[in-house]
């Protein structure tokens, strides 16, 4: 069974995009976001990392993250996610953990595959987009200080909330909104795994696991309708970043960090 039979819309995986993706025990979706074609230059490899929960490291995960010199973990899960799954960073001696949650209602997290399935995942976006301020600017306070990096911030799929704080970071970046886009969709192929292995339950369910499966996949549009509103409503990603507080200094300092004038690892 592979996400193609389901219709999944899932990006060939170039040899840049499997470089890409940092191996781990535990989580499957932790992925470097260097590499992308940015103004003056390239998104810096070993620098910011996206990820799926990190709730599930192992011990060696943990050490090898340590080795990557890791110092910065931004938990974007609600407080009462974080209650029922602690982060396995809370209480580490040399990486500061700091919690920004993106969704403040509840009712936007489901506690189910079929709740997943059944959000308006545009709407989501946009609810992130306006009512997400104070977690975003934390997110780029961080990313303007030298002492952060390199740094991970991630939900607990890795696809929604980080989906969206990643395409924030990358279009603050120069990034084109293509490359946004195809980071996005990634998360379809690194999550397939974990969604396979959940069709035999939806079954057991009583469910079209085919149904399921096809509604849980992340599409472009999701993304576009938070980008629109970004657009629309702020005149653009600077300009809605300088709307939640973030100088030009900041911004400054975020792009020294974050590009680079070399593409290679």
């Amino acid at each position: 069974m592979n996400g193609a039979g389901y219709g999944w819309s899932v990006p060939h995986a170039s040899p840049e995009a499997q470089e890409r993706l940092v191996a781990l025990e535990g989580p499957v979706n932790f992925r470097d976001l260097g590499g992308y074609r940015a103004t003056g230059g390239w998104t810096a490899w070993r620098h910011i990392y996206r990820s799926d929960a990190l709730t599930t490291l192992t011990e060696h995960d943990v050490r090898r993250l340590e080795q990557l010199g890791l110092r910065t973990v931004i938990d974007l899960r609600h407080a009462n996610e974080l209650l029922r799954e602690p982060n396995a960073f809370a209480g580490h001696p040399a990486v500061q953990l700091r919690h920004g949650p993106l969704l403040l209602d509840e009712a936007w997290i489901p506690t189910s595959v079929q709740g997943l399935g059944d959000l308006d995942l545009a709407a989501m976006n946009r609810e992130m987009v306006r009512g997400g301020g104070e977690a975003i600017a934390l997110l780029f306070h961080l990313l303007a200080e030298d002492a952060s990096y390199p740094l991970v911030f991630h939900c607990r799929g890795g696809r929604d909330r980080t989906g969206l704080a990643a395409a924030l970071i990358l279009r603050a970046a120069g990034v084109s909104e293509e490359d946004v886009l195809a980071d996005y969709l990634l998360s379809n192929r690194y999550l397939q795994s974990r969604v396979v292995k959940l069709s035999a339950s939806l079954g057991a369910e009583g469910l079209d696991p085919a149904e399921v499966v096809e509604r849980l996949q992340l599409r472009e549009v999701y993304l576009r309708a938070a980008l629109h509103l970004i657009d629309t409503d702020f005149g653009g990603v600077p300009s809605y970043l300088a709307h939640l507080g973030l100088t030009e200094a900041e911004m400054a300092s975020f792009r020294e960090h974050f590009i680079s004038r070399e593409r290679e690892p």
